[in-house]
């Protein structure tokens, strides 16, 4: 059997595990038994991204709010969509 380096980029799965491509899943069913080595290059992270604001979004949750406290709050912020 040989020897040698694979690399492929990953996808991290929700559940956590990595995604391994079929050809590599094969040629490791035929290393049962021995030891491998594997490395991981986590990449640089950065702040998370920011979720837009929704003026509608919120409009529509304000709508559940009954009487003028609504009104209130979305002429407050009319100027802001």
């Amino acid at each position: 059997m040989s020897t040698g380096m694979i690399e492929y980029i990953a996808e991290l799965l929700q559940d956590g595990h990595l995604s391994v491509p079929d050809d590599i899943k094969e040629k490791l069913l035929q290393m049962k038994g021995y030891t491998i080595r594997v490395r991981i290059e986590l990449p640089e992270i950065t702040k998370a991204p920011m979720t837009a604001y929704s003026f509608l979004r919120a409009r529509k949750l304000l709508a559940a709010i009954p009487g003028e406290l609504r009104d209130d709050i979305v002429r407050e912020r009319q100027d802001r969509v």
